[in-house]
């Protein structure tokens, strides 16, 4: 493992600002236009600050399950992500995910601890074969986790805050919970609230939703509220 100094994570946080800026002013340039850092490069910052906040010793690139090994020999996958999920692919020993602030750059710390845990509780979304869970559902689940499952943090890095999904398409304003009726996600669907059945997923609860494009209602299970498509038309 190379020890990464506090000056080369300083420059890589500036770089990183340096990229920010870049994709601000191509969105702003190209209106209508995305220009995300996402994939690869994000991953790669995501374990570099890891190893160095964490003391993680990095495997070669693309090994697969896991990124590394902690200081106590535990082996450690990395996640980071800008958008409200995380996408997990196998089932490590243990998973650090971070948050990456899309304006400033900041990296926080989204969870920390057993890996099981979070893959057996992630919704499997079988059309990309993968596994995915919200920011917010790992942040509550990173809450139960004891001293003693976490990895040490030996450079201090701040927990993420209330990680709350945005609201889409709708007259209130500000950030609310995927399961408080009126959140509308990104596919123009709407919560329009608890029914009280019991859900097709272990411990979740069945909502109604409605599509706003074709005004077709259905119900889903809380956690999957973020990604719901009207199975109507699609949208």
């Amino acid at each position: 493992m190379e020890d990464y100094t506090k000056e080369q994570i300083e420059l890589a946080h500036q770089n990183v600002q340096q990229l920010i800026h870049i994709v601000h002013s191509l969105e702003q340039t190209f209106k209508g236009r995305h220009f995300t850092l996402d994939g690869h490069l994000v991953g790669s910052i995501g374990e570099v600050l890891a190893s160095y906040h964490y003391g993680i010793k990095l495997y070669e690139a693309s090994t697969a399950i896991h990124d590394g090994e902690a200081l106590d020999g535990r082996k450690v996958q990395i996640k980071m992500t800008q958008g409200d999920t995380i996408v997990i692919s196998e089932r490590p020993d243990y998973l650090i995910a971070l948050y990456m602030d899309r304006k400033t750059g900041e990296v926080q710390e989204i969870y920390n601890g057993p890996g099981e845990i979070p893959y057996m509780k992630s919704y499997e979304y079988k059309k990309h074969n993968n596994r995915y869970m919200s920011v917010s559902m790992l942040c509550r689940e990173d809450s139960g986790i004891t001293l003693n499952e976490r990895i040490p943090v030996i450079h201090e890095i701040r927990k993420l805050k209330k990680p709350f999904h945005k609201v889409r398409n709708s007259k209130k304003h500000g950030l609310m919970p995927t399961t408080d009726t009126g959140y509308i996600n990104k596919n123009n669907q709407e919560n329009c609230g608890i029914t009280g059945l019991e859900g097709t997923h272990s411990g979740q609860k069945l909502y109604q939703m409605k599509c706003r494009e074709c005004g077709y209602s259905y119900e889903a299970n809380g956690c999957d509220i973020w990604l719901r498509r009207c199975s109507k038309c699609q949208a």
